[in-house]
């Protein structure tokens, strides 16, 4: 029985983590929309757009984690299932 339960809460933390991120992402981009500008921030925090307009270097920079912890999350997801 510990075990299903360790199973299940190294399976259900990195979908916390995951869905945290998708929404912290979306808030960003659907704020972004109320402003006005039409592209998401997965758009604006390319490295061509960030040469174009290095102002943007900051919100990146406030945004990358919520990113990270997307891809982590994935990844932390998956080797669980492995195990």
């Amino acid at each position: 029985m510990s075990f299903v339960r360790t199973f299940l809460l190294l399976i259900f933390i990195p979908f916390i983590g995951f869905f945290v991120s998708k929404w912290a992402i979306y808030d960003t981009n659907k704020f972004l929309s109320k402003e006005g500008i039409n592209y998401t921030i997965s758009q604006l925090c390319r490295p061509d757009m960030l040469s174009q307009f290095p102002s943007l270097q900051e919100l990146c920079t406030v945004v990358k984690p919520y990113f990270w912890l997307k891809y982590v999350s994935l990844l932390s997801g998956a080797v669980a299932l492995l195990l």
